[in-house]
This record gives C-alpha cells, sequence and structure tokens, in this order.
C-alpha cells in the first residue's frame, strides 16, 4: 500500500525520512527509537530505524506509515488528486510547489494535513510557494539547512507556542535581506537557471490578476496530435528575443533578455518565436490577436502600445513584476 501511494524510489527514502524526523520530534508518538546515537533519520540509518520498530509494534507501524503516505501521495502527484475531494482546493497550491522543488516543505505539509486539517491552509501553501521560488533564486537558506529548519516549524507548533501566522514570520526571517531578494529577483538570469522556475513565477504573478472565471490551466497539455508526445500548451516567451535576427540585436537587451522583465507566458511560442519585438506585438493567427497588444495575459500590460522594447523597458517591467509577485509578502519582515 505504501510502495502503491508512492511507488518513485526517492520519494519512497525521502518519505519514510520526513515521517520519522516530524513524528518522533512529537510528544504524542510511541514508536520512538531508543538508540542515543540515533538524533534523526537518514538515508543510511532508515533500515536500522524501522527494523527496531518494526520488532517492538510493527503492526501499528505498518498501519500508520499507509496513512500518512495516503496524504504524502498528495504532494508528489498533486495533478491526480480527485477534484471532488477533501484536498480539491489545494490541488494547484500543492502542483505549484511539486514543480518549484520546495520537497523538503513536504515533512512540514505532512504535519498540517495531519494534525492541522480542521484549518484553511491555502495561506501558508500560497506563502511556501513564493518563499520557495526566492530561496532557489538567491541559494538562502543554504540547501543543507532546509530539513531543520521546517523541523523546528513542526516541533513550535507541537509545542502549541505559536500560530501558522507566527511559522509563516519565522521562515520570513531564514530568508535574505530584502533588498538583495528584490534585486536578485530583478537582476538574475531567472530563465538562464530554471526555465521552470521562471514559468511558476510568471504564472503566480499572472494568477494574482486572475478571477475565478478567467483562470486558466497554465499546466495544461497539448494532447491533439494523436500519436505524439505531448507538450505544454503555454511557455516562456522572450519579449526582445532569445535569438534576434542580424539587425534587430541590442547589446543592452542582450545582456538583460533572460531576466524576469523580458519574459512573459503566450499559448503561441511557435508562432512568436524570435519574430522582433514590433512583429510579436501586433501577430495574428487566423483573424485572432495573438501577440502582446492582445490582452489575453495581464502581465502583458507594460507592452500595451508601446512601439519598442529596450534595455530599460526590460529593467522597469521587471521591477513592476517583482513588486508584484511580492506584495503583502514582505511586509512584515524586517
Amino acid at each position: 500500500n505504501v510502495i502503491n501511494n508512492i511507488n518513485d524510489y526517492e520519494s519512497q527514502v525521502r518519505f519514510l525520512r520526513h515521517y520519522y524526523n516530524i513524528f518522533s520530534n512529537l510528544n504524542s508518538y510511541k514508536f520512538r527509537v531508543k538508540s542515543d546515537d540515533v538524533t534523526k533519520a537518514t538515508k543510511s540509518n532508515l533500515i536500522r530505524i524501522y527494523s527496531e520498530i518494526i520488532k517492538n509494534n510493527g503492526s501499528d507501524l505498518i498501519q500508520d506509515l499507509i496513512d500518512k503516505s495516503n496524504i504524502y501521495n498528495n504532494f508528489i502527484k498533486p495533478r491526480s488528486i480527485d477534484e471532488h475531494g477533501i484536498y480539491a482546493k489545494y490541488k494547484d497550491n500543492l502542483d505549484n510547489l511539486n514543480r518549484i522543488g520546495a520537497v523538503p516543505a513536504n515533512a512540514l505539509l505532512l504535519y498540517l494535513f495531519e494534525y492541522h486539517k480542521d484549518k484553511d491552509l491555502s495561506d501558508i501553501l500560497t506563502f511556501l510557494e513564493k518563499w520557495f521560488i526566492i530561496r532557489h533564486v538567491t541559494n538562502t537558506p543554504s540547501t543543507n539547512k532546509l530539513d531543520g529548519i521546517f523541523i523546528d516549524m513542526i516541533k513550535f507548533l507541537d509545542n502549541n507556542k505559536g500560530t501558522l501566522d507566527d511559522v509563516m514570520k519565522s521562515l520570513l526571517v531564514e530568508l535574505t535581506e530584502k533588498d538583495i531578494i528584490k534585486n536578485k529577483l530583478i537582476t538574475s538570469n531567472i530563465y538562464d537557471f530554471s526555465s521552470n522556475l521562471t514559468k511558476c513565477l510568471l504564472v503566480h504573478i499572472e494568477r494574482s490578476f486572475s478571477t475565478k472565471e478567467s483562470m486558466k490551466d497554465y499546466w495544461a497539455l497539448n494532447t491533439r496530435n494523436e500519436g505524439k508526445q505531448s507538450h505544454p500548451v503555454w511557455t516562456v516567451e522572450h519579449i526582445y528575443p532569445r535569438n534576434p535576427k542580424k539587425d534587430d540585436i541590442d547589446e543592452e537587451c542582450e545582456n538583460l533578455k533572460d531576466t524576469l522583465g523580458n519574459l512573459t507566458l503566450t499559448a503561441y511560442n511557435g508562432n512568436l518565436s524570435n519574430r522582433s519585438y514590433s512583429e510579436k506585438l501586433e501577430l495574428e493567427k487566423d483573424g485572432k490577436e495573438i501577440g502582446f497588444n492582445s490582452g489575453n495575459i495581464k502581465i502583458n500590460t507594460l507592452l500595451k502600445d508601446k512601439v519598442e522594447w529596450k534595455g530599460n523597458d526590460i529593467k522597469n517591467r521587471g521591477k513592476w513584476l517583482v513588486e508584484e509577485f511580492l506584495k503583502d509578502f514582505l511586509r512584515d519582515f524586517k
């Protein structure tokens, strides 16, 4: 049953680590290993830990692992969440966290979905999306600290010392300084760093401008071509082209082309391709506007009717996008 819920080997190892490291730190947990030298579960000591527990209380442990793996399954396969199930309202959040690479947070999520399931967890899930995007771009806190940080948050909650708001404030303190965050998000070659992370960030901002009725599935796959491999409908598009024609090259834009301000979302990547900015602005397909002037994508607002696209435009749009992304997020952050 556990393997059916978590069928990937690395995810199984991670689940068994997370499970023990979370619950062995809780006051109510009854399967704790008695050895003094076992302070936390690692890949190398998992067999030893679970062998000892199983000798003493095997059937209860296995049942608990099955129950917890049912929850954990939602974190590693969020696209499969039942639209009418209890986790349906969190599907998009969990999908985003999975794509961003927020695996260390799965420990906290497992705890929350078990012990705080009566609360609305939407805010903290959205917070974690932003937190991990910032963490990945700034590389702070370092990877080797992440597991410990989330275990500390779990202990904090289990001892009734704080609320979910307190957890979010504590996690903010783990990030680097506010000015560094803004500068990194604006100036980093984020697309070169990770096109998937870039798309997650752009989707997050675009959705902040959307209503429930206008919300699109930006992760949908095109399955119309039978027999061919499906591919994403929506992709990241470079406003100043990534591979411009010789006559369209602008040296300042060249240095900024993979930064956030020069990136947007499109369902017509093949049509826009490496066309010049002016062509991309007004492009039509089958009598339908598909260019930046179409108004279909809200994060293209600053492009509307702008006849040329220069380095300053990229910088200004980058600042605007970052302000929108961080709106309210760093409000209480010193």
